[in-house]
């Protein structure tokens, strides 16, 4: 919330009303702004399930992006990552299931990130984890953590702000080369926060998707091939 107040107190939002859902839906007063809009949920994120529907052309959306906060021993922190369930889904979304990864948005936030951050914030990306996964527009999770004193800190949330609104004309996919395809990769390994995944997007002309740590890796457990 402290980060879409951020958002909202940029100028050119324009108020609107949905009488179709409920508030808790993403109806009610929502907000636009040139390339982006803007609505609230009631439910926690990580269960909703296709929150795209609740935009007004969810067919013209490019990316759907989640301002949330990071919890962790981690410091000042902000972060991007993806969803998705590589084994059970204990925090939303079903097991064994991905969200669409928007590689290209990913990089972009990065990149404005570190452009944005106050002094003493570090910049990441964490692991694929937790959900929604049934979203079908591209998405990603932009954090600000990790603790409730970084939470209320107007700086760090007007970083995401910035950071987010940035991606205007931004694809979900990164594609450097027009006459080349989309150059995405993914990870495995690792812990939970990518340092080397953190330094290719920002250093490299690639973008990475979706990234399984070692403790997703373990909790996906042995794959099995079966005869058909």
């Amino acid at each position: 919330m402290h980060i879409g107040e951020q958002l909202l107190d940029r100028d050119g939002w324009t108020t609107h009303t949905d009488g179709r859902r409920p508030d808790a839906d993403g109806g009610g007063a929502f907000y636009r702004r040139e390339g982006f809009e803007l609505r609230c949920f009631e439910p926690i994120h990580v269960e909703l399930d296709s929150p795209e529907t609740a935009f007004s052309n969810p067919d013209e959306l490019v990316s759907l992006v989640f301002v949330s906060k990071h919890a962790g021993e981690t410091g000042r922190l902000l972060t991007a990552h993806f969803t998705g369930n590589f084994g059970p889904a204990e925090y939303g979304g079903q097991p064994g299931s991905f969200a669409r990864a928007a590689p290209g948005a990913q990089k972009a936030v990065i990149a404005a990130l570190q452009d944005h951050a106050p002094d003493g914030y570090d910049v990441g990306i964490e692991c694929t984890h937790h959900g929604p996964t049934a979203p079908l527009i591209p998405s990603l999770f932009v954090e600000l953590g990790s603790s409730e004193t970084e939470w209320s800190d107007p700086d760090g949330a007007q970083a995401v702000a910035d950071a987010v609104l940035e991606l205007d004309g931004v694809s979900a996919d990164y594609q450097p080369l027009d006459d080349e395809g989309p150059r995405h990769i993914v990870g495995f390994g690792g812990g939970h926060y990518t340092p080397r995944c953190t330094r290719l997007v920002a250093n490299s002309e690639w973008a990475v998707g979706h990234i399984g740590s070692e403790w997703q890796l373990d909790a996906m457990g042995n794959p099995r091939r079966t005869a058909g």
